[in-house]
């Protein structure tokens, strides 16, 4: 467990039980939010609709939900555990979908895409 993403995860929570426990949930939905943000904007490209996704409601609507995630990640463990929680979604859903948090993220906390 020496550099696996748990550890970071506890380092980031001060070590509280409760807050390892929502950090995790907070991960998992982070993940299922930014795989939705993806499938919607390969959605709307398949309609032909390249480059609408900055006036799509849905596309809103969960850039605002992975955006509160990131407030409340912030809110647990600081920068330390929206790094650690990016970091481990660039490894399993891949660049597109931290790319896509990144800018969701942009001005909470210390965060800047």
């Amino acid at each position: 467990m020496t550099n696996s993403p748990e550890r970071s995860m506890l380092a980031s929570a001060g070590h509280y039980a409760d807050g390892v426990v929502e950090l995790f949930r907070l991960r998992e939905a982070l993940e299922a939010k930014a795989r939705a943000l993806l499938a919607n904007r390969a959605r709307l490209e398949a309609r032909s609709w390249p480059g609408m996704t900055s006036d799509d409601p849905t596309e809103a609507g969960l850039r605002a939900e992975i955006r509160v995630l990131g407030e409340r990640i912030d809110a647990l463990g600081g920068t330390g555990a929206m790094v650690d929680i990016w970091d481990e979604l660039h490894r399993t859903a891949g660049p597109h979908a931290s790319t896509a948090v990144d800018h969701a993220w942009h001005g909470v906390g210390r965060w800047a895409a």
